[in-house]
């Protein structure tokens, strides 16, 4: 029988996955695509987005599928969240890391993922990832793409 506490695991599972490089469209790491529009966004992870006009768009549809794949891999109804927001945070100053191992400016982007159940309990966690602009000479494209 599913519980509200375990929307913890929800939460945590779902930044997880939904940070990861598995995280794509049309085989490109979304959060390169999106990078110049991720910063300030806050996304509604109950809403259903059916239309894909841009790479904000379908980082967005992403959020959403994750979320409700994290949910009913814990056999928890959607009637047991009354809200659930993801936001995102750009890092003021600049930042170095690798995409496959060469060297990209780029900046620390914060998901912070909040959660209120039916009953008022709200659950939160916060992971933090280097993401450099979209560069197709550097990055590899995944052999998953539609």
């Amino acid at each position: 029988m599913p519980h509200r506490k375990d929307l913890k695991s929800v939460v945590h599972n779902f930044l997880g996955t939904y940070t990861s490089r598995y995280s794509d469209n049309d085989g490109w790491w979304v959060f390169g695509l999106a990078e110049p529009q991720l910063a300030d966004a806050r996304l509604d992870l109950l809403s259903t987005l059916n239309d894909v006009h841009d790479p904000l768009s379908a980082a967005t549809q992403l959020a959403q599928l994750r979320f409700s794949e994290q949910l009913a891999k814990a056999k928890i109804p959607g009637s047991f969240v009354r809200e659930a927001h993801l936001t995102v945070t750009r890092s003021p100053e600049p930042s170095r890391g690798q995409v496959n191992g060469r060297w990209c400016d780029g900046h620390i982007f914060t998901f912070a993922v909040r959660v209120v159940s039916d009953h008022g309990k709200t659950f939160e966690e916060k992971r933090s990832i280097f993401v450099a602009p979209h560069n197709a000479t550097i990055e590899l494209r995944s052999t998953r793409r539609t």
